[in-house]
């Protein structure tokens, strides 16, 4: 004998029948799920007798209510999905609806400055232009520092105070971490 529309044994077979992980309130079919529990009619309020009792649901879709990973129940987007990171006060979107967040985009390396070597040795023999470009400097500073010599001999050599060449220590030394 076939399933009569509305019937409870209807509504078991539909949760039975379609993927489980609609029911995973983070999923993408959370909202297919929610359309579908909250026209079950083996749901009678938030509770349903569909499947096995959850007294404490946490991160599924039950009942036709999306509840998070506490346990708390989720408002829902105007497009019908559960806002997952809602932490109380007015809900407002989910992450489908919201902007994508700004993304960085790495250099493009051959639009760096290469290092010229010129420049550097002539900075390694105590003899430095009068304009020196950062990436220069740094790389004189490094092989300098490489060499052994301590701040003192390193700033005397490339004519630098003694306290730029220990802030430049420093700062070289937190972004090798």
């Amino acid at each position: 004998m076939g399933a009569v529309p509305g019937d409870r044994d209807e509504a078991v077979t539909l949760c039975a029948t379609l993927p489980p992980e609609w029911w995973d309130t983070e999923d993408d079919g959370a909202r297919f799920a929610l359309k579908l529990c909250r026209g079950c009619s083996a749901r009678r309020g938030s509770e349903c007798s569909a499947g096995l009792p959850d007294p404490s649901p946490a991160g599924v879709v039950r009942a036709g209510v999306a509840y998070s990973d506490a346990g708390k129940p989720l408002p829902l987007c105007p497009c019908d999905y559960p806002i997952i990171g809602y932490r109380g006060g007015t809900p407002g979107r989910c992450h489908r609806c919201l902007p994508p967040a700004p993304t960085w985009r790495e250099p493009d390396p051959r639009g760096l400055a290469a290092v010229d070597e010129a420049v550097v040795e002539r900075m390694l023999a105590g003899n430095p232009p009068d304009v020196i470009r950062p990436v220069d400097k740094r790389e004189a500073l490094r092989r300098l520092w490489a060499a052994g010599l301590t701040h003192r001999q390193v700033a005397d050599r490339l004519r630098m105070d003694i306290e730029a060449v220990r802030r430049t220590y420093h700062r070289m030394a937190r972004r090798a971490v």
